[in-house]
Order: C-alpha cells, then structure tokens, then sequence
C-alpha cells in the first residue's frame, strides 16, 4: 500500500491519487517488494499522471526521466535506485541493497541466533510492548520469530510449531537443524522483519545516529531490547527533518486574511467559518448570540412568574426553552451554509490553501509526492529545500518557494 499510488495537485487544486496496482497484484510477482517486476501497465499510470500535471518547461525532461527509471521489465528496486540516484548522486549519498547475496552471507549468525534465541527475544519483546501499551503505543505486533523464508511461493514468516518451525499459512515445515542449514547454504532466503531489520543494519554498519521518522522512532522504542541480546551498541535515535512548502499563490492567501498557519492543521472547517465570519463582519454570528441571550432571559423571566401558579407548570417551561434553541441552532447552520455560498470564491480559495498545505488532512510531505514539485519548479527546488532545512530543529519546518 505504501508504493501503490503518488498524489499530486492537479489544476483544479484537487488531491489525485494516481494508483500503479496491475503489477502488484500479478501472480508472477510474488515475494519481497524489491523483486517485484514493473509490466506493460505502467504506460496507463504515467499516462494517467501526465494529464493531473500542469504542463510547464519542466515537464518533458521529468516524465522523460521517471519513464526511463520504470519501465517495463526492471524490478521497482531497480527502479527506485535509479531515481534515488538522480536526485541525491550529487550530495555523495551511498546506496546500500540489503537484498545482496553477499549481505546475507554477513548475516547468518544474526538469522542463526534469532532462530536458536526466538523465545527469550520474543519474551522480551511482548514485555516492553506491553509496558509501552500502558502510556504510549506499540508501533509493531510481536511475532515469535522476526525472519521471512522466501521460497518460488512467495515470503512468509517463520512460525515455531511445537518442536519444528512452519512457513506461516503453509504446510511447508523445518526441525532446527534443517533451518540452519538453510541459513548456513542458503542465506538469501532469509530476511529480517522490521523488528530485526535495525539489528541487521547496525550489525553490518556500525552506527552512530539513526535518523528516523516518527513511526520508525515507534518502533524503535520496542527494538531496543533485542541489541544487548545481539550484543550490538545501539545508535542514537536523530528525528529526520518535517517540511511544508508554501508556494507563492498559497502565501498570498495567508496574507490576504490573515491566517494562522497553525489554525489550517488543527480544523480546516473551522478555519473557513472563521474567514466567512470576519469577510461579512460578524453580523450573522452576532445576531444569533444577541438572540439565544434574549431567549434565555425571557424564559428564566417566565420561569419565575409562572413558579407562582404551578411548579410543574414552571419546570416544564425549561423543555420548551430547549425546544426553541434547538430550532434556533437549526436556523443558524442554514443561515452558515447560506453565508458561505454567497462567499464562495472566499471558500474556495481556503480549499486551495488546505489542499495544498494540509492535503486530505495529513502532512504535506505524507500525501504530495515529490513530482508535485519538481514539475512546478524543476529539481532545482531540492537544491532550495536541501540550504533552508535546519536538521537541528526538531519541530515542523515552513519553507517559502
């Protein structure tokens, strides 16, 4: 789900989510996502992508490009190499695959001692996700052994049944011994769960800092454990950098009424009453408060007077009261919704702002995919966000573009 689709701003300011699943759901592709082997339907999704873009200078030599990367045939391993490669070559990053046969050679005695130790692992780990519950949450399920198998099937988790281990959801079935065979001949077959998979890295890869994202941070919070058990000092946890880009058109907005930028994350509903309300000066807001409080005095008024010929009577009075600014709020939500259609181009240029700031209510570096952008701008405008990015801010970052 995670590869499946990017989203982009079309031209109306609408959120397109842009799926690529034909390739993800063959039969032929089965097994670790890196294997996975991109076929002919490609040609719909950049079809379908190139007509949600804007068309600008930078269009041809981006599509031109991304269409070399995936392309029918290579897997999206080799795919995302290539496209991580266009864009970051220049800052001297290093690309490591996990997935080479001469890494999992270097892994056996991790894939060994988690087969041989599942159970004091596991013990551990339930223990600290349990105590995580408490105050917190467990980013992670635990599952008793944290390796895949991976066989001509498919991948599958390795379950210890009695005093034998199983392919999970198949028959297929290992003693011990088997099983370290397999690791000892066959290490590719193997591969670490996200449990494991920071024990694999740091184990090959000495490390010193691990800049995560919040989920990673999560998980990491359970994984911890399983470092003295490996034997393996842990590195320190650096929270990577959160951005918004906030473009010219979408500055222009903020200025004109007066936003907060943090009233947009917490309740853009919200934030569009409160602009309605102040482009038509409060009126509509005023009357109604100004009503419920006359409202209120004349039924404590009535209240009062009618306690001295009936207490029932008088008591009763109260659901009447109730009645009336029930029906009075009814009126106020109409009387809303006609307010905002007169102010229709206010709204939709709030829309425009939320869609492009806080797209589907999420972050926008969670939903925007980067072609969103570099369309717009050209891949200079990494280069941008690469100079302003403080890594040592640990809070949300705005950059002007």
């Amino acid at each position: 789900n995670e590869i499946r689709s990017v989203s982009v701003l079309n031209d109306t300011n609408d959120v397109v989510k842009i799926n690529y699943d034909e390739a993800l759901e063959d039969e032929e592709n089965k097994g670790s996502v890196g294997y996975i082997k991109i076929n002919q339907t490609v040609s719909a999704f950049f079809e379908k992508l190139e007509g949600n873009l804007r068309q600008t200078e930078f269009t041809p030599e981006l599509l031109s490009n991304l269409k070399e990367f995936y392309c029918e045939g290579k897997t999206l391993k080799q795919s995302f190499k290539e496209l991580l490669f266009w864009i970051f070559d220049k800052y001297g990053l290093i690309l490591f695959d996990p997935q080479d046969p001469q890494v999992k050679k270097l892994l056996k005695p991790v894939f060994k001692k988690e087969i041989t130790d599942f159970r004091k692992h596991t013990e551990k780990l339930v223990h600290v996700s349990a105590t995580l519950e408490e105050l917190y949450h467990a980013q992670v399920k635990v599952n008793p052994v944290n390796l895949f198998y991976s066989n001509e099937e498919g991948r599958f988790l390795i379950d210890p049944v009695e005093n034998e281990f199983r392919l999970k959801r198949k028959r297929k079935k290992f003693t011990y011994d088997e099983l370290m065979e397999q690791i000892e001949t066959e290490p590719e077959r193997f591969s670490p769960n996200v449990l494991l998979r920071p024990i694999c890295q740091d184990y090959i890869l000495p490390t010193a800092f691990y800049v995560a994202g919040p989920s990673e941070i999560s998980y990491f919070a359970q994984v911890t454990p399983l470092y003295d058990f490996f034997g393996i000092e842990a590195p320190i946890l650096y929270p990577r950098s959160s951005v918004t880009l906030l473009e010219k058109n979408i500055i222009s907005i903020v200025d004109k009424y007066d936003i907060n930028l943090q009233e947009i994350f917490i309740d853009p509903e919200k934030l569009k009453n409160k602009i309605v309300q102040s482009v038509s000066g409060n009126a509509l807001q005023d009357i109604f408060g100004s009503s419920s409080n006359q409202i209120e005095i004349v039924f404590d008024q009535l209240k009062e007077k009618l306690f001295e010929f009936d207490k029932t009577i008088s008591d009763a009075s109260t659901k009447y009261k109730h009645k009336i600014v029930h029906y009075l709020d009814e009126l106020k939500g109409k009387a809303m919704e006609a307010q905002k259609r007169k102010h229709e181009t206010v709204l939709r240029q709030v829309d425009k702002l939320s869609a492009a700031v806080f797209p589907n209510s999420n972050l926008q570096e969670r939903e925007l995919n980067f072609i969103y952008f570099s369309n717009k701008y050209g891949a200079e405008i990494w280069e941008r966000v690469f100079e302003e990015l403080m890594i040592n801010k640990f809070e949300h970052q705005i950059i002007n573009i």
